[in-house]
C-alpha cells in the first residue's frame, strides 16, 4: 500500500476529526501571529474563524455519534433503533439551536470596521454603536490584522448607526501621540 493510499484510508476513517484539527491549527497560527506582532484579528476574520470552529465541533459530534450508534450490525434491537431516533432528533435540535444562538450573538457582537487615514496614518476604525456611537482607532496592519492597543477614539453621542455612513462629526475625540487631538 502506497503512502497516498494510507493517507486516504486514514482520512476516510477519521473524517470527523479533520475539520477540528484544521481549526485548531488555524487558531494556533492566529494566536502566535497576534502574540509575536502585537496584533489582533479583525472583526470579520474573527467571526469566520469562530463559525468554522463551531461547525467543526458539530461535525466532530456527528462523527462520534455515527461511530458509536450507527455501526453496521446485522441484528439491531428495537430499543437501539428508538435510541438512535431520539439521539438524532436531539442532535438536530441542538445544532439548530446552536446556529440560531450563534447568529444572534454575531449580530450583537459585530463591530463594523473601516480603514481610514488620519494625518497620513492608515488606521482601522472600529464602530461601536449600541445606544452610544463610539469609534475606536487602531493601527492598520493588513487585511486580517489590526493593532491590539487603541490609538484614539471619537465619541458621536447617542445613536445607533455608523457615523461613517451618516457623515456626522464627532462631539469629542482623542488621539494618542498625534496632532489630531481635539475636544469639541
Amino acid at each position: 500500500m502506497s503512502g497516498y493510499q494510507q493517507i486516504s484510508e486514514k482520512c476516510k476513517k477519521y473524517w470527523g476529526v479533520i475539520p477540528l484539527l484544521l481549526f485548531l491549527a488555524g487558531k494556533t497560527a492566529v494566536v502566535l501571529i497576534e502574540v509575536f506582532t502585537d496584533s489582533a484579528l479583525r472583526s470579520v476574520p474573527q467571526m469566520i474563524l469562530s463559525w468554522f470552529g463551531g461547525i467543526s465541533v458539530g461535525i466532530l459530534i456527528f462523527w462520534i455519534g455515527k461511530r458509536m450508534l450507527w455501526k453496521k450490525r446485522e441484528k439491531v434491537s428495537a430499543a437501539i433503533r428508538v435510541l438512535r431516533a431520539i439521539l438524532c432528533m436531539i442532535y438536530c435540535v441542538v445544532v439548530a439551536a446552536a446556529v440560531c444562538i450563534g447568529f444572534v450573538i454575531n449580530v450583537f457582537v459585530y463591530h463594523p470596521e473601516h480603514v481610514v487615514e488620519k494625518n497620513g496614518t492608515p488606521m482601522v476604525a472600529s464602530v461601536s454603536s449600541f445606544l452610544q456611537e463610539t469609534v475606536t482607532y487602531y493601527d492598520y496592519k493588513n487585511v486580517l490584522f489590526r493593532g491590539r492597543e487603541a490609538i484614539g477614539w471619537e465619541d458621536y453621542g447617542n445613536g445607533g448607526g455608523d457615523p461613517f455612513e451618516q457623515g456626522i462629526e464627532p462631539g469629542s475625540s482623542y488621539f494618542r501621540d498625534t496632532d489630531i487631538n481635539s475636544e469639541r
